[in-house]
């Protein structure tokens, strides 16, 4: 195919687009009249497609009119804890052994960000999915909730090696393993945590 024809190609496929476009707006908005049995997607989404006018995918070039973010903090304190607090963690990364460290808590850090560019051209940046962040001198490194079993040590008591039972008694890894069994999720849950 020569540039000419893959030009004329892609003008005949955006004007098939528009067409599909339309008619899917057109079932769009009958469902969101139709009685509660009769729709065929949920309003909610029905009335985003219809305002979106089918534009889910970046259309380019685009017009950035704006920024926004958040003031968001990288690092915040813990949700549930004031200040650094010591902890013991066993990482579930294979390099760190079965080895239960000492660590210290620092708060919840962010470990994504997320980025949308809305109707107007406005960017918006955000921090999201923070994590209980605790750094682990003996590896020199910051290991997140997420990748370990941990606890706080409050006592000297609190101080002792995370073993394998203490991760087979944990409600979800029990809950896991009913699962696995054939057991449905509901069911699996509800034994898990009783």
């Amino acid at each position: 195919m020569n540039k000419t024809e893959m030009e004329k190609k892609l003008a005949e496929l955006r004007e098939r687009e528009e067409v599909i476009k339309q008619e899917r707006s057109e079932v769009y908005e009958a469902s969101l009249a139709a009685d509660e049995g009769q729709k065929v997607i949920p309003d909610w989404l029905a009335q985003d497609a219809i305002e979106d006018h089918g534009q889910r995918f970046i259309q380019y070039p685009l017009t950035v009119n704006g920024i926004h973010h958040e003031e968001e903090r990288v690092l915040r304190p813990a949700l549930h804890r004031r200040g650094a607090k010591w902890v013991a963690v066993r990482s579930v990364n294979p390099k760190h052994g079965n080895k239960t460290y000492l660590g210290v808590l620092l708060g919840d850090m962010a470990q994504g960000v997320s980025a949308s560019l809305n109707k107007d051209g406005v960017l918006s940046i955000g921090l999201g999915w923070h994590n209980p962040a605790m750094y682990v001198p003996d590896l020199h490194e910051v290991i997140f909730g997420s990748g370990s079993w941990w606890s706080p040590i409050e006592k000297p008591e609190d101080l002792r090696q995370i073993t394998d039972a203490d991760i087979q008694n944990v409600w979800y890894v029990r809950a896991l393993k009913e699962m696995e069994q054939g057991t449905k999720p509901a069911e699996a849950i509800s034994k898990a945590i009783v």
